[in-house]
């Protein structure tokens, strides 16, 4: 009996369903399954940041009736005020980008906008490496028109309206179109390069992609700072023996050899650090940022350093690696089951896909990555940033260890930028925005330890091998004239937006956003906590040093004969508690020019 005939008694022969048509509805049935995945995902994206935004702007509201402790003094209520304010507006006009990457996603998508572009770029040529070139470059362009207006008001608008733009609107669109310009013609050859290198080594494209990702890894994390931007000639040896020696011999005793200590302004790349140990091993070049320098006391960079050496010996760049490595390999290999998956595109509106064609269609597929992967994956987001923010807890676990936990808190303190935006985020929203935590987070756990292991915060527990007078961690990391030395080669030959990088470096004012001119908090004081009515004069005159700021009370617990801060401040608390800036990191730009447009802000 045929096979068909084998069916003749169960099924009528004018119900069966040809095997064509058969495996056309399960195509259909499948497309319908991705399309449902991502609708899904998308409409989850959308809701969550909702209610984190919600979160977000009822936390700073309820953060805006007191002052966490670390930080009064620093500002005054009605500044607090503002600032609460100011949280709620960029988290909202975040959410108004969030709408805009959906509804663009939407229009790429069902909108059939990845159609339209694949379309033109095969109507522009037959090479169908070339013609994936064409589609990523029209979609990354597509993609940065679609956001520059919006992005203006988020990143601009609010900011100017609450004061804390530093540029006027005209050079700002000027100078912002032309780095996305710039953005969009570097990444057009690298896209080149890259289309080439998948496409030579065929259905294994996405394994090579992934190869290049961890090498990038590998360079971002390790070669970079061994070798790369730190060994330059704006990095200048510390002219101060002094220093160098303490620095050397407390970090033998951790050990660490130090071969040398340099000072540099710090790059726009590595917005997020005070210093760095550059290097491999136990070997390592101290490179000190000026902004750290012109700020801190010598107790003060101790627990910086031993904040960098808790990194160094708990692993954690390798663990970074190995995380993103991890989350890139599954996106990689995701992209490398789908790539040659009609059902797939169709799914995703993209039904004209030429797969019939040889080659590895890469570029396809990352097309379609581009727009619906920061979906589909949303839900990793809270899981990376979460264990990039253990380490940063680790590394403080570790710091208050082996210095004062009081010189890492007045660290932070000191170091913060971003008052302009609440000192208490939503701890949520933090999770899912940034990848490391609030200046606020962070003393609240060190707090928190010293108070459970019953620690005084000024009990120096320094490591074995290590001995100083307790009266020198409270000197200045470099007096401001030596200091201004040293950066003298780097500011000659060099070009305006260098020299606005140094004098924000050397100028409270311009490093810190979010503090009134007027505030009276912000203003030096006398010894006796009196108003200092000399300090404007004396501020005008340059005359300043890096310990003599208004620091909390809660911060001064230490034996009287040798206090931790001078009883008697100078004009730099009217620097110095005119600094801030953002605190929780990741993925916000950090510019020169205004308030980072997330609270938080990205620390050492």
């Amino acid at each position: 009996m045929s096979d068909s005939g084998s069916f003749s008694g169960i099924v009528p022969e004018d119900r069966l369903v040809p095997p064509g048509r058969l495996l056309a509805c399960s195509m259909t049935l499948s497309a319908n399954n991705f399309e449902h995945i991502f609708l899904g995902a998308l409409a989850l994206f959308v809701v969550l940041e909702c209610v984190l935004t919600m979160l977000q702007t009822h936390a700073a509201d309820r953060a805006a009736r007191h002052l966490p402790e670390p930080f009064v003094g620093r500002l005054s209520e009605a500044a607090h005020r503002k600032a609460a304010d100011y949280t709620g507006e960029t988290a909202q006009a975040a959410l108004l980008l969030t709408f805009l990457g959906a509804a663009f996603a939407l229009l790429m998508t069902f909108g059939h906008g990845l159609t339209f572009l694949t379309a033109l770029a095969m109507g522009l040529s037959s090479n169908m490496l070339v013609v994936q070139w064409t589609l990523l470059a029209l979609l990354l362009g597509a993609a940065a028109l679609f956001e520059f207006p919006f992005g203006w008001f988020a990143r601009f608008r609010v900011a100017e309206r609450y004061g804390y733009m530093r540029r006027e609107r005209g050079p700002w669109l000027a100078r912002t179109a032309r780095e996305t310009l710039a953005g969009w013609l570097v990444s057009l050859p690298l896209v080149a390069l890259l289309m080439a290198l998948l496409e030579a080594t065929g259905e294994y494209w996405w394994a090579a992609g992934w190869v290049l990702w961890v090498l990038y890894l590998v360079w971002r994390w390790g070669f970079s700072t061994a070798k790369g931007l730190f060994w330059g000639r704006r990095a200048k040896p510390v002219d101060d023996p002094e220093l160098v020696a303490l620095v050397r011999d407390y970090l033998a005793a951790l050990g660490i050899e130090m071969t040398d200590l340099c000072i540099m302004t710090r790059p726009r790349s590595w917005d997020h650090s005070h210093l760095v140990l550059a290097g491999f091993g136990r070997h390592r070049r101290v490179v000190l940022f000026a902004h750290a320098a012109a700020r801190l006391t010598r107790g003060e960079l101790l627990a910086l350093l031993a904040h960098d050496v808790g990194h160094i010996r708990h692993g954690h760049a390798l663990l970074r690696v190995v995380l993103f490595s991890l989350v890139g390999a599954l996106l990689f290999w995701t992209a490398g089951q789908l790539g040659d998956s009609p059902e797939f595109y169709a799914g995703f509106g993209l039904a004209d896909v030429p797969l019939d064609r040889p080659g590895t269609h890469a570029g396809f597929m990352i097309a379609c990555a581009i727009v619906a992967f920061p979906v589909l994956f949303y839900p990793l987001r809270p899981i990376v940033n979460l264990f990039s923010r253990l380490m940063q807890y680790d590394a403080d676990r570790f710091a208050a260890r082996v210095a004062r936990p009081d010189d890492l808190v007045k660290a932070l303190v000191r170091l913060h930028r971003d008052y302009a935006t609440t000192l208490a985020p939503s701890r949520l929203y933090s999770l899912f925005h940034y990848r490391r935590p609030h200046a606020g987070m962070r003393i609240e756990a060190i707090l928190t330890r010293a108070q459970k292991e019953g620690r005084a915060l000024d009990d120096a527990r320094f490591p074995y091998g290590f001995s100083m007078l307790l009266s020198e961690l409270d000197r200045p990391v470099l007096e401001r004239s030596a200091l201004t030395r040293a950066l003298a080669d780097e500011s000659e030959g060099s070009g305006t937006e260098h020299a606005e990088v140094l004098d924000e470096a050397l100028d409270n004012r311009r490093y810190a956003v979010g503090l009134d001119e007027g505030n009276d908090l912000a203003e030096p004081r006398g010894g006796d906590g009196t108003h200092d009515s000399d300090a404007p004069r004396r501020a005008s005159s340059g005359s300043r040093t890096a310990n003599s700021e208004t620091v909390p009370d809660f911060l001064l617990r230490t034996p009287s004969k040798m206090p931790s801060v001078p009883a008697e401040t100078t004009d730099e608390a009217n620097e110095d508690n005119d600094k801030t800036r953002k605190g929780d990191g990741a993925d916000t730009k950090n510019n020169a020019d205004t308030a980072l447009s997330q609270p938080g802000a990205k620390d050492f």
